[in-house]
């Protein structure tokens, strides 16, 4: 998805290399102090109630975050910033927003995070590598440099924007920590277990980037299966997304529901797993749409992704 969106927007795959590795991490920079400081802090049983894996053992809580303070936990979570990072979303030519750290698009209130979407009653200079003229604003925080791990199950509990029309989208996603491991993307691998366009909101569509032959995909083996179109919510609710994540296999649920399983088989590398066979970050976007989802010059502003909780096992 987010590769799709820097081809669509002229950046390249190089600048996704860099959409977070040009963020100051915490902890002087040091991402392994960083890991260290929140897995110390995740006692047992932190994530709530014992979920049990395929085979009947308990997952073990890694990270979570219920957002019950009154500010983002910058010790779990970076802000991302257009200026350092060059991300954008949306339209080169219409509606393109600009991703800042500010309480109209990143906060924490009411024990929610909310990533909006907002537009200014004048346009703005978006500063990046090439500074861009917009009125759109919007909210995107990672755990780059903070919390990254391989295998495992991840989730959120979160409700989407009411629009029924075109313009926003919103996704819950892993990217890898090295996004050049095993070739520029998709080859490095990317995981969308959660995407939703408001030109289809009753429905979020999961996707997973690889490198692999069309001519292998196998629905009753469920062998290279990337994207599903059958995973239905309720927008005007808060839904809970899962992922669960073992080696060659990636399962996901929506409310509890398996909702697409992708036995993945990249074509571009002989080494086992690959490339989901290294930490991944978990990213949370509030986005503007494109093509036949853009945003449209009336579409109500700001609209708002709150998010109940994000949590992680292994």
């Amino acid at each position: 998805m987010k590769a799709q969106m820097f081809r669509r927007i002229g950046l390249g795959a190089a600048a996704l290399a860099v959409a977070f590795l040009g963020t100051p991490m915490a902890n002087g920079g040091d991402p392994a102090v960083a890991r260290t400081s929140v897995r110390a802090a995740v006692a047992a049983g932190a994530c709530g109630a014992t979920v049990l894996k395929p085979d009947g053992q308990p997952w073990t809580c890694t990270f979570v975050d219920t957002f019950s303070t009154s500010a983002l936990n910058t010790d779990k979570w970076i802000v991302q910033r257009t200026a350092t990072s060059n991300f954008t979303t949306g339209e080169p030519g219409g509606a393109r927003a600009c991703y800042l750290d500010s309480p109209s698009t990143v906060r924490v209130a009411g024990g929610n995070l909310r990533l909006s979407v907002v537009r200014k009653a004048t346009a703005f200079t978006c500063n990046a590598s090439s500074p861009f003229s917009t009125k759109y604003a919007a909210g995107m925080v990672s755990t780059h440099g903070r919390f990254s791990q391989t295998n495992g199950r991840f989730e959120v509990r979160a409700r989407i924007p009411a629009s029924r029309i075109q313009g926003l989208q919103e996704t819950l996603w892993l990217w890898p920590v090295n996004p050049t491991k095993y070739g520029p993307h998709p080859d490095s691998g990317e995981i969308d277990f959660a995407e939703f366009y408001s030109l289809h909101p009753d429905h979020v569509i999961p996707r997973i980037h690889y490198s692999y032959d069309p001519a292998t995909v196998n629905r009753l083996t469920s062998t290279n299966v990337v994207t599903s179109y059958n995973c239905v919510i309720d927008q005007s609710a808060y839904n809970t997304y899962t992922l669960e994540w073992e080696p060659g296999r990636l399962t996901i649920l929506v409310n509890g529901d398996v909702c697409l399983v992708d036995n993945y088989q990249a074509d571009n590398t002989t080494v086992p797993y690959a490339p989901f066979d290294s930490p991944f970050m978990v990213a949370l976007t509030q986005a503007l749409g494109h093509g036949t989802n853009a945003l449209p010059a009336d579409a109500p502003l700001p609209a708002t992704t709150y998010v109940d909780y994000v949590k992680v096992w292994r």
